[in-house]
């Protein structure tokens, strides 16, 4: 219950404190060179890269959405608040931070989308199972949120093509309809 708490404080954060919000992100900027052999020349206006750091907030959300790293599984309340920070983190258009778990993760978009994928038992009587399947809703809403998000103000020649991947196979598979049918 204290890493959602801070989880949860962070998400805070993120709107109303931009300076703590750098400082929690933690993230390298380093500007892209015109020629990656020649080190010293350092192209001029906007162009640079974003890295989070290793100190970043986000690398324990990143765990939690990395299957490989799941092991045992995060609670579903967790999984639901490190959710709701990168929804923050969308909502915000926190660009570097968003460069940054993008180029980080090569199965960024698989990796987050994954709860989306799953099944989901709406017919569980006991109380414990109801709470787990409430977390597992909010946790897709959060999902949803950050897709249509990046659908949105994603220009769609540059839409990622794991992302379009993931929602051809979320689309075919059915997905979209059982969440249509749930809402």
């Amino acid at each position: 219950e204290l890493k959602v708490a801070i989880l949860e404080l962070i998400s805070c954060c993120m709107g109303t404190q931009p300076g703590l919000l750098e400082l929690l992100l933690s993230l390298k900027i380093s500007p892209t060179l015109e020629n990656p052999n020649d080190k010293t020349q350092v192209s001029g206006g906007d162009k640079r890269t974003c890295k989070i750091d290793i100190n970043s907030c986000l690398i324990p959300v990143m765990d939690m959405i990395d299957p490989d790293q799941q092991t045992p599984p995060f609670p579903l309340l967790l999984l639901s608040s490190g959710m709701a920070l990168l929804r923050t983190l969308w909502h915000g258009r926190h660009a570097g931070a968003l460069e940054g778990l993008q180029s980080d993760n090569s199965n960024f978009w698989e990796h987050l989308c994954r709860p989306l994928m799953d099944k989901i038992d709406m017919t569980v009587a006991e109380k414990e199972k109801r709470r787990d399947v409430g977390h597992k809703l909010r946790t897709c809403s959060h999902v949803m949120y950050i897709i249509a998000m990046e659908l949105y103000y994603v220009i769609q020649s540059r839409i990622d093509k794991e992302l379009q991947t993931v929602i051809q196979k979320f689309m075919k598979d059915g997905g979209y309809i059982t969440w249509c049918e749930l809402m």
